[in-house]
């Protein structure tokens, strides 16, 4: 972990010169629930029914982007706390992620992320992995992934189990798809690399659908299937799952089902929701079993003013009946536009209006749909692509830079 993070800050200091933008946030998570099974908590991805019980998370955690020209260096890492109420020992670790992103395009992207996590209770479980992928946008609505990669993992100081140090060669496919204007499913298959045709050592494969609001609620029904010898299932804490890794030699099958969802009190403040269950069958036992987990809990998220926040757009989007209003707040100097798809892009755009204060507001007319934008700031004839919030849903132009992204639902029609 100290190598990925050293790199990180090299790397901050490396092209800070040369970054179009610094993005920075940072979150708490805080749960309380119910398990009968370690499993089924978040990060700690161990088989333990001695966990059976209620238990408590903090999880604090931070994530850092730099845009350069046409490329994205992303940095995410936290620490956990997880007591349990029936006086087993409480796990804590600490994990941590490096991304370089490389966008030959709009629609092709390329890169590698490496990754380390540790936690410890009774005994300890390491895990660092490095994988390449690719990303393949065929259009707004559907994009491919594509990735391989190394894993390693060890187990130490367990009082059942012998120190064990492993290394895996795994793949994954993936599918990211917008069913409709706020409906989003995604899918995904990993495997041993070395034994692709041989499922029965190594494979998983995971189904998950989200429904969107506009006050940027969602809810999501998933369900995970896996087979392996004695696996090791790893929760993601940016959403998804790390590189499965076989564990032994015990022939397991899982399957994980259940729903999760958020619901934003403010923009700073979020409840949180996850009830799930799982179904075992394995080599070494005699018949199924069965385990589940339900929590509830609270995040609270900080987006820190950068230097350069002052000429940021904040902007936000409300919807009355067929017409959206896309209002926004700016402290810098000059004229606004928005140009988007919606227009062909075509500049400079439709103008923004200043309302009062830092406000600015325009009305659209949309069909539902999925939309890119841009916001066109002009002071003295002279034109630059505004930079927006931190907080606002982006995705790459393909030229080096972003465009913030928006959902008109389909109660419009």
């Amino acid at each position: 972990m100290r190598l990925i993070l050293i790199a990180f800050i090299m790397a901050c200091f490396t092209y800070q010169s040369s970054a179009q933008t610094l993005q920075s946030a940072f979150s708490i998570d805080t749960h309380a629930g119910y398990t009968t099974n370690t499993q089924l908590t978040p990060y700690v991805g161990t088989w333990d029914t001695t966990s059976t019980g209620p238990y408590t998370l903090i999880a604090p955690s931070g994530q850092v982007n730099i845009l350069l020209k046409q490329s994205t260096i992303s940095g995410f890492g936290g620490i956990l706390y997880q007591p349990f109420l029936n006086h087993r020992t409480a796990w804590h670790g600490a994990y941590g992620i490096l991304q370089y992103q490389h966008n030959f395009s709009y629609a092709w992207q390329a890169g590698f992320s490496a990754g380390t996590k540790s936690v410890t209770s009774d005994y300890t479980q390491d895990m660092t992995w490095l994988q390449a992928f690719v990303d393949w946008n065929l259009n707004p609505f559907l994009q491919l992934q594509f990735q391989a990669g190394q894993s390693y993992r060890s187990y130490l100081n367990s009082s059942v189990t012998p120190d064990t140090h492993e290394h895996f060669t795994t793949y994954g496919t993936g599918v990211d798809y917008w069913l409709a204007s706020r409906w989003r499913l995604s899918a995904s298959v990993n495997g041993d690399l070395l034994h692709p045709l041989q499922p029965r050592k190594d494979f998983y494969a995971s189904v998950a659908i989200t429904k969107y609001w506009p006050n940027d609620s969602w809810i999501g029904f998933f369900s995970n299937w896996g087979q392996f010898e004695n696996s090791l299932l790893l929760q993601n804490p940016l959403g998804g799952s790390l590189p499965a890794v076989p564990a032994g030699h015990i022939q397991s099958q899982l399957l994980q089902t259940g729903i999760t969802g958020e619901l934003p009190l403010t923009d700073n403040i979020s409840i949180t929701g996850r009830l799930t269950s799982l179904h075992r069958t394995s080599s070494n036992l005699s018949g199924p079993e069965n385990d589940v987990q339900g929590s509830l809990g609270l995040r609270i998220s900080f987006y820190p003013k950068l230097p350069g926040s002052r000429n940021r757009v904040y902007p936000k989007w409300r919807q009355e009946n067929r017409t959206f209003y896309f209002v926004a707040s700016y402290r810098g100097k000059g004229h606004l536009f928005i140009v988007g798809d919606f227009n062909d892009w075509s500049k400079p755009g439709i103008p923004l209006i200043h309302k009062s204060g830092n406000t600015y507001a325009t009305r659209l007319h949309l069909k539902p749909g999925v939309y890119e934008y841009k916001i066109l700031k002009i002071d003295h004839n002279r034109e630059e692509w505004a930079k927006l919030s931190k907080s606002t849903p982006e995705i790459s132009d393909g030229f080096g830079g972003v465009n913030g992204r928006f959902i008109v639902s389909g109660l419009q029609q």
